[in-house]
């Protein structure tokens, strides 16, 4: 009963963690967030025709930042000035060079506009342990608490402990625990609002038969674990992990039939977007030592990274198997992302200064090369005008929509022939029939339905 990508949530899963102390709620999360519809897979178009593929938008280079630290990028919190605090860290020497006895920093700088940045100062030194150069830092929404989540060497018991810090203002900081659990370094945590919870995406292993051998031997593979703590202290489930335990395995994520048989999950950039999570998935297959092509390591080479999503946090969808998101810059971001001037960037730091960037607004969309329509599910019209989100430039493109009752009848004045537009590109393109705007229905429970060709559907908002 292994967890897989898209799946429907797991009922063991669920009983699991919530006699284990998982937060989850069942009501809804009540949210301030305008009106928005998102087209990210089939199960969010309905009754459609034609062959629609949902995309994701790969990450650009889109500038260069100024004046930001040579440091991982952690997490950012308000600024009563103005702007955001932005907080990272490195394990680097000044020479740039990492070893574990080196000393972890905690960086603190500020920005307004996520390009330039200002006032870089140390604000925490811990030299006391050996790192393995995978940390965390995280920001509690409640009480705007900042956590520090590394990962250091036990020399007498040889384990890789999860350590916590924290701080109140950013500049003293305070150490919570040296073991909160013991597992592989590399993790993402999150704090999830919904369920007033941490969520950390913890890379651990597998028990499985490899075809090809490689650094970390042939009987165990690569997979993601998922913890929740409500303090960042305790953590359920606590404990080693997965093939140290067989019935912990069964709440693995872990790779499906799609995907292919040496597939591994290296690990994953995780964070809260809107009313969902998006997560950047690295992945993994090793090679067979004759053919490898990283060179004096037995570790083979990644197999890039995909976008997926979740509505819960726990269960992930990866609608879209084929586009390498970062396959541009090679490099995948450890946190992130600050989210500035439209874009939800991530910062090299330590490799560059260069800013990587998905569009805030179009991270997935549902594209048809040829003639096809979809309707949306049913909504309650808000007071703002419709407006769609869309690509369909090409000299080829269209697209066209119209406004059904619940009967799927098309209510008289918003048929498709008096909203027919070509070649338009507009992330809020206002949705017009002749005069008529949906301000008219406000209230009302109707569907869109959409009729494309050769473009890209992203989203519905006010």
């Amino acid at each position: 009963m292994n967890i897989k990508s898209g799946a429907t949530v797991k009922l063991a899963l669920m009983t699991f963690l919530l006699i284990n102390g998982n937060a989850f709620s069942d009501e809804p999360a009540k949210r301030d967030a305008p009106f928005k519809i998102f087209f990210w897979n089939s199960e969010e178009v309905q009754n459609s025709y034609g062959q629609f593929q949902f995309k994701a938008m790969p990450a650009n280079i889109i500038g260069r930042a100024s004046g930001y630290p040579k440091m991982r990028y952690g997490c950012s919190a308000p600024r009563s000035e103005g702007g955001q605090w932005v907080y990272g860290w490195t394990c680097m020497s000044e020479g740039s060079n990492f070893q574990k006895s080196n000393s972890l920093k905690v960086i603190r700088c500020w920005t307004k506009d996520g390009i330039n940045f200002h006032d870089q100062k140390v604000v925490m030194t811990e030299k006391e342990h050996l790192w393995q150069g995978f940390v965390n830092l995280v920001r509690r929404e409640t009480d705007n608490r900042i956590f520090l989540f590394p990962y250091g060497y036990n020399r007498d018991k040889g384990s890789m402990d999860f350590m916590v810090y924290s701080s109140g203002n950013g500049t003293k900081w305070k150490l919570d625990t040296e073991k909160a659990y013991s597992d592989h370094d590399a993790c993402c945590v999150i704090w999830d609002s919904k369920g007033k919870q941490f969520i950390n995406y913890q890379s651990t292993y597998q028990k499985w038969k490899k075809r090809y051998p490689d650094n970390i031997g042939g009987d165990i593979r690569r997979v993601i674990s998922i913890r929740y703590s409500a303090d960042g202290i305790h953590w359920k489930p606590d404990g080693d992990y997965a093939f140290r335990n067989k019935e912990k395995e069964k709440e693995l994520w872990v790779p499906d039939e799609k995907d292919p048989k040496e597939l591994e999950f290296y690990r994953i950039c995780a964070f809260p977007y809107h009313d969902r999570y998006i997560g950047i998935l690295v992945l993994y297959a090793p090679s067979p030592q004759i053919g490898n092509t990283r060179e004096g390591t037995l570790h083979g080479p990644g197999l890039g990274t995909q976008l997926c999503y979740s509505l819960d946090g726990i269960h992930w969808n990866r609608p879209d198997r084929t586009t390498d998101i970062t396959a541009e810059s090679h490099w995948a971001p450890l946190q992130g992302p600050l989210q500035a001037g439209g874009y939800l960037r991530f910062y090299a730091g330590i490799e560059s200064n260069e800013i990587r960037g998905l569009e805030e607004t179009r991270l997935f969309g549902a594209y048809c090369r040829a003639n096809g329509e979809f309707s949306t599910k049913p909504l309650t019209v808000p007071e703002q005008d419709l407006t769609l989100n869309i690509s369909a430039s090409d000299y080829d493109s269209y697209f066209m929509a119209e406004v059904r009752d619940l009967n799927n009848q098309v209510i008289p004045g918003y048929e498709k022939e008096k909203c027919v537009h070509k070649k338009t590109d507009e992330k809020k393109f206002k949705l017009k029939w002749k005069n008529r705007t949906t301000s008219e229905l406000s209230g009302k429970k109707v569907q869109l339905r959409i009729y494309v060709r050769n473009a890209t559907v992203f989203g519905l908002s006010e």
